[in-house]
């Protein structure tokens, strides 16, 4: 169950990584003067760009549903706010009558000036987070190793109720101060 739940979470993030793509994708056929439903086929029909879900919204539409309601239906399948913002791009072009290909490329520009900043985060907390990890890890380490080379260590640190008690505190704490640093961290992250 977990390696499927795996395998459907890095499904779900290639999509999501790949939205300006697809778009790129949409604007070109569109400029190329297809319809939107051709270029949907298009696009979902590349298995470098699209998922799972974007070919099976591109069949339903070959099946006679609505593109709207295939888009809207893929969209919340990922669940992301990327998707959200295709789902109404699309679907303010189709209420409109709108040009469709600019919309789409400003959306994949907007999508790609995202994916850019989040990754520049990630990499500029890189540092943050491996320091939350090393401290929260450091004392345990220290007490492990200190137990090898003398055993006597942990007789010592469990000896009696308040050292037990006091031991406790300390895990709890270093577990507390784990957390609070990898929220810190997460929040500047999203």
């Amino acid at each position: 169950m977990n390696r499927r739940w795996g395998a459907a979470a890095r499904e779900r993030r290639r999509q999501i990584e790949q939205l300006p793509a697809v778009l790129s994708g949409l604007a070109r056929a569109l400029r190329a003067g297809s319809t939107l439903h051709t270029a949907l086929q298009r696009v979902a029909a590349d298995d470098s760009l699209a998922g799972r879900g974007l070919q099976h919204a591109a069949r339903r539409v070959c099946d006679g549903s609505p593109v709207r309601d295939e888009v809207d239906r893929w969209a919340a399948s990922l669940d992301h706010r990327d998707a959200d913002l295709v789902r109404a791009v699309l679907n303010t072009g189709a209420a409109t009558g709108g040009a469709l290909a600019g919309s789409f490329d400003r959306a994949a520009a907007t999508l790609q000036e995202r994916a850019d900043l989040t990754r520049e985060i990630s990499a500029l907390t890189a540092q943050a987070r491996a320091s939350a990890l090393l401290l929260s890890l450091a004392p345990a380490a220290f007490l492990l190793v200190t137990m090898l080379i003398d055993p006597a260590v942990l007789a010592a640190a469990v000896g009696s109720t308040e050292r037990r008690l006091a031991l406790l505190v300390g895990v709890v704490l270093d577990a507390l101060g784990w957390l609070w640093m990898r929220q810190l961290t997460a929040a500047v992250d999203r």
